[in-house]
C-alpha cells in the first residue's frame, strides 16, 4: 500500500485552542530492496534477495527490526525485482510499523532508489540497505544527527582488503 506523504506537523488542542506543533519524534527508514541479488546465485533464483532465509527469517525482517530499534516509525521500502512477493510477504505493516512501498521501475543504483522515495519522505530519515544485517545497534548513528551542525551520518564497517576490492569501501 502506498501511504500519502506525511506531515511533521500535527494539531494539538490546549485549553480549547488548537495549535499546530512540529513533531520531532518521527523518523522514517528508507530500505532499498529493489535489486535482483544476482551475486547470491541459487539463493535468488526464485525469490528476491530480501526474502532469502537468514537464521529462519527473511533478510528484510532483520533489516526492519534494526531500523525500528533505531527509532523508525515508518518503513519506506523500495521494491523492484519480484516486488509483489515482498509486498505479499510483509503487507502494510511490520510489527505495527507502517510500510510504504515505492516501486523503482528502472533500477539505476542505490542513489536512484533513494531519490525515488522523495515524495514519501518528510523530515529525518535513515537509509538502511535491504541486504545488510547489522550486528550493532544503529541508534548511535541516529543520535549523531541530534548534534548541532550535523546534517548526515554514515555507518561503516571494517572489512578485509579482499572484500573492499570486491564490493568497494570507504576511506
Amino acid at each position: 500500500m502506498v501511504h500519502p506523504p506525511r506531515s511533521r506537523f500535527h494539531r494539538v488542542s490546549v485549553d480549547g485552542y488548537t495549535r499546530v506543533a512540529l513533531d520531532f519524534r518521527t523518523m522514517q527508514a528508507v530500505v532499498p530492496a529493489a535489486g535482483r541479488g544476482s551475486r547470491l546465485g541459487e539463493l535468488t533464483a526464485n525469490r528476491p534477495k530480501g526474502l532469502v532465509d537468514v537464521a529462519g527469517r527473511p533478510l528484510l525482517a532483520h533489516v526492519f527490526d534494526r531500523a525500528i530499534e533505531a527509532g523508525a516509525d515508518e518503513l519506506v521500502v523500495v521494491i523492484g525485482y519480484e516486488a509483489a512477493r515482498i509486498v505479499d510477504r510483509f503487507g502494510d505493516e511490520y510489527r505495527g510499523t507502517p510500510i510504504t512501498y515505492v516501486h523503482q521501475r528502472d533500477r539505476r543504483g542505490l542513489a536512484h532508489a533513494v531519490v525515488q522515495t522523495e515524495p514519501h519522505v518528510d523530515g529525518p530519515f535513515l537509509v538502511v540497505n535491504g541486504d545488510n544485517i547489522f550486528t550493532e545497534s544503529l541508534r548511535p548513528v541516529v543520535r549523531a544527527l541530534d548534534r548541532d551542525g550535523v546534517d548526515g551520518a554514515l555507518a561503516v564497517e571494517e572489512v578485509s582488503r579482499e572484500a573492499d576490492r570486491r564490493t568497494g569501501g570507504v576511506e
